[in-house]
């Protein structure tokens, strides 16, 4: 470090000098004198010789980052390796470092609640309510502005689009306007809360969409997650209702009673990004 603010400080002193002395040739010395010539050529060439110093200064400079870019991945990677005594291949490396290690944040307490009752006038699809909530914490040692984001499919019949809305978005207590934005996939909201180093706050979202009466729903999450409890309840009878995680770990069954139409599932491992948890539902043949 001390190398390098001598050298740039021996380039500003020689780039002065160079400058000082075409100046002062050309306010004293006469054209046609030799000094004239000798001078501004040794002036010149010290400018020039600056130049050249510089740019092969940033040459230097990007040539080294691109090796201390290229030393920090062998690190990580050889850290692995010498403690899971395992050598991932950089690009599975990548992926886990790129949706898992530098996420800021990380959710906790997740809970769906999701509910199936009849939709008048309709004997093939269903109005199902569904509520969500849980605590997102920023990790990171600093302060970050977040993106909050709920989002419902949008029913593919536009005759039932006027179902679909979201009802109710809390952040940190703060009720937010729902104005039900519609990129013709989903209605969603989303915002941007600012989170401080540590803090944790809690999300709250309700709202309602159409399903087939035999359909799935699938939830996935886009920050890593501490756990999920997935909760069903059915006002329909004679319903088939399961579900199932992507993840390494199972479900747990907490309730099945298909007679009071009440489901509960827990997961207390960790989920991944871009994990999911999936259930469906068919009416049951006679």
């Amino acid at each position: 470090m001390r190398k390098t603010l001598n050298d740039h400080g021996l380039i500003i002193i020689l780039t002065l000098i160079s400058l000082l002395m075409l100046v002062l040739t050309n306010q004293i010395l006469d054209n046609n004198n030799v000094w004239y010539s000798i001078l501004t050529s040794i002036g010149s060439a010290m400018i020039a010789g600056v130049i050249l110093s510089i740019t092969v200064e940033k040459i230097s400079s990007e040539h080294r980052e691109t090796q201390t870019k290229q030393a920090v991945s062998e690190i990580k990677e050889n850290l692995f390796k010498a403690i899971y005594g395992r050598s991932l291949p950089s690009v599975i490396f990548n992926e886990v470092e790129e949706s898992l290690l530098k996420s800021d944040v990380i959710r906790r307490r997740y809970t769906v609640d999701y509910i199936i009752k009849e939709l008048e006038g309709s004997n093939d699809h269903f109005l199902c309510m569904v509520s969500s909530s849980y605590e997102l914490e920023n990790i990171s040692n600093r302060a970050i502005h977040q993106k909050v984001h709920f989002g419902l499919e949008a029913s593919v019949d536009k005759k039932y689009s006027r179902y679909t809305k979201i009802t109710s978005f809390q952040c940190d207590g703060q009720k937010y306007e729902c104005d039900n934005r519609d990129d013709e996939h989903q209605v969603y909201i989303e915002v941007k809360v600012k989170l401080k180093a540590g803090d944790r706050i809690r999300v709250n979202m309700q709202g309602q969409l159409v399903k087939r009466d035999t359909d799935s729903e699938l939830w996935a999450s886009l920050i890593p997650s501490d756990g999920m409890t997935l909760r069903v309840t059915s006002a329909i009878d004679n319903l088939d209702i399961d579900a199932k995680i992507n993840n390494s770990q199972p479900l747990e069954v907490i309730s099945n009673d298909p007679d009071s139409g009440t489901y509960h599932w827990d997961h207390a491992n960790g989920i991944f990004p871009y994990q999911s948890v999936v259930f469906w539902w068919s009416r049951k043949t006679s």
